[in-house]
């Protein structure tokens, strides 16, 4: 039973450090208040770590956002990175994230900016809008868990079938390629998603004291 345990807790904590690794460097923060010491790390707290154009575009909503991107008034690529990084931000101080793609969501950013300038007209209705996801959809590259550790290094708990990280979502599919929507992480979910709570044994309890929007 000790080996049992040690084994799914050594899982989790080597899934824990890979979603910490892939933060990139500049946007860690140094110190990390607990949540005594910092009760509400939205507003004034969060904007510390941005700059007014990245607060401005991460606090935009989607319909003013893609009416930008749509336009080239904004590029996508700085319309991601700002999502990114405020992403990164929610996820060092209230752990809230699965999964972090963002260089393969910069790289479809750039590709959505390139389209525009060649056509003059956005790939679809959601062109250049980053788009999370809860980690019940399957996305190429990364894995899907639901919040179960049996499922990590798995395609839906079983081994071998070929179909880890390679699979995708109908849906993720359509947002991407047909709608132009960018996808760039997946949020901790409860498992299975039966719990109002989100708790699992991957992340742990996402600590929300108070409401978030755009992550922060």
């Amino acid at each position: 039973m000790a080996t049992l345990t040690s084994s799914w807790n050594e899982s989790a904590r080597s899934k824990r450090e890979s979603i910490a690794k892939a933060i990139p460097q500049e946007w860690l923060i140094e110190v990390i208040p607990s949540s005594e010491e910092q009760r509400d790390v939205t507003g004034h707290y969060i904007h510390q770590f941005l700059s007014p154009k990245e607060i401005k575009i991460t606090e935009s909503d989607a319909l003013d956002i893609v009416g930008k991107t749509s336009t080239g008034t904004w590029s996508a690529e700085e319309v991601t990175r700002a999502f990114c990084h405020r992403a990164s931000l929610a996820h060092q101080l209230v752990g809230c994230l699965h999964e972090l793609f963002f260089d393969a969501a910069i790289q479809d950013a750039k590709s959505l900016d390139s389209y525009l300038a060649e056509h003059q007209v956005p790939l679809g209705p959601l062109h250049g809008l980053p788009v999370s996801l809860k980690d019940q959809f399957h996305v190429k590259g990364v894995e899907t868990t639901m919040g179960y550790v049996g499922w990590i290094g798995t395609f839906q708990g079983k081994k071998g079938t070929g179909m880890e990280k390679t699979h995708e979502s109908e849906m993720v599919k359509q947002l991407r390629d047909t709608m132009g929507a960018i996808l760039y992480c997946k949020t901790s979910v409860p498992h299975t998603l039966m719990s109002g709570e989100t708790v699992n044994n991957i992340i742990g309890s996402v600590e929300i004291e108070t409401f978030f929007t755009a992550f922060g």
